[in-house]
């Protein structure tokens, strides 16, 4: 809703990415071994610099991870993707 009204404030800064992804999966891992759903990553080796808002970055992360969680049947699998 901050979006839409213009009020949404950025603060963007040079963060490696691929921390911040594999953060989010660690926090989302307990909810996914509960549901029996398996978090895979495929990321480089090198790590991932993006300029971007880091919390702004891993909330929208945590959701996606999340949803896919929450609506990925039992024996699935959840795989976040990224490459430079």
């Amino acid at each position: 809703s901050k979006a839409d009204a213009g009020k949404l404030e950025l603060e963007v800064s040079e963060v490696n990415a691929s921390k911040i992804i594999q953060n989010s999966m660690r926090l989302v891992s307990p909810r996914a071994e509960a549901a029996k759903v398996t978090l895979t990553e495929a990321l480089p080796k090198e790590a991932i610099i993006m300029i971007l808002d880091s919390k702004k970055f891993k909330q929208i992360l945590l959701n996606l991870l999340s949803n896919a969680v929450k609506f990925t049947p039992a024996g699935g699998e959840v795989k976040v993707s990224a490459w430079s």
